[in-house]
């Protein structure tokens, strides 16, 4: 499996992928999510990711065949008097395909996703993750994550 960083001509898999991640949210939280008009993201979102230094679009290949992907960006705090200035890596999305998951590709996109935060003096990763999604949660658990905080709604 070859891990590296998203191309252009990735993009129309990579939709693909984020389309299975997006119908997983549409189906637990139809009130929130609702199915765009064009598959995944627009090239010019993507683009973005790709051109910015400071975020990450890699993904995963399996005998040419993208499997995999993660979106992450390095975020610092902002100049606040209770903040401690300090950079981590946000981890936006890791997707692998339905068909190709308790493999280990998760895992080496989310390694990879490290190792690059490091070489640029990054000690820290946080994420979001949605309460249902059970198997991000353990993935996630599994790599050392704690729950720092909780995002807790109402409907009126």
């Amino acid at each position: 499996m070859k891990i590296r960083s998203a191309e252009k001509r990735d993009y129309h898999r990579i939709n693909e992928l984020y389309e299975q991640v997006d119908r997983l949210h549409r189906e637990v939280h139809p009130d929130r999510f609702q199915k765009p008009a064009v598959l995944g993201r627009p090239d010019e979102f993507l683009n973005a990711l790709v051109e910015n230094e400071s975020s990450y679009l890699i993904v995963a290949e399996e005998r040419e065949e993208i499997i995999g992907f993660a979106e992450a960006y390095i975020v610092s705090a902002p100049n606040f008097p209770v903040l401690k200035q300090r950079s981590w890596l946000l981890i936006d999305s890791i997707a692998v395909d339905e068909g190709h998951r308790g493999m280990g590709t998760g895992q080496k996109l989310f390694d990879y996703l490290g190792a690059k935060a490091k070489e640029r003096g990054v000690e820290e990763v946080e994420l979001n993750v949605y309460a249902f999604n059970d198997s991000a949660i353990k993935f996630y658990e599994k790599n050392g994550f704690k729950e720092l905080c909780k995002t807790m709604t109402k409907r009126l």
